[in-house]
């Protein structure tokens, strides 16, 4: 987990400071949450790269037309010390979106969750009748 704060971290730092890639350590749940990123449209391209000091991946940030950045705001949910799961019934559907009771923040468009089938969206969740631990919230 901490591989995935500090892969977040990465991201926000270097949307920052206007860098148009970042490197992140090589794991297994960052490369599932970057994944999901790349097919939900909010980063250009992951890709991966061995060295002499271990596997990194590389994030190709992604600009809107407007020059600003397509993720606005991160949110690491669950942390080592506590750990956040919600099942299926604790999901509430709103006039915003999908919400979880509890912790409930607006602005968040997609959430990511740790399932038996992997790292996945909310939405998808909802629709394989799965729980899980949520991981991270993007705007």
């Amino acid at each position: 987990m901490y591989s995935l704060s500090n892969a977040l971290t990465a991201l926000r730092n270097g949307q920052l400071h206007g860098k148009t890639f970042v490197r992140v350590k090589y794991s297994k749940v960052v490369w599932a949450v970057l994944s999901v990123l790349y097919d939900s449209g909010l980063i250009s391209g992951i890709g991966t790269q061995t060295s002499s000091t271990g596997r990194n991946i590389f994030v190709l940030l992604k600009r809107l037309n407007t020059g600003q950045f397509a993720i606005k705001k991160i949110l690491l949910v669950s942390t080592p010390g506590k750990r956040v799961y919600v099942r299926v019934s604790q999901m509430v559907e709103d006039h915003s979106g999908l919400t979880f009771k509890g912790i409930t923040r607006s602005g968040f468009t997609l959430r990511l969750l740790s399932t038996v089938q992997g790292v996945i969206t909310e939405d998808n969740a909802r629709v394989k009748n799965l729980g899980g631990e949520v991981l991270c919230e993007f705007e």
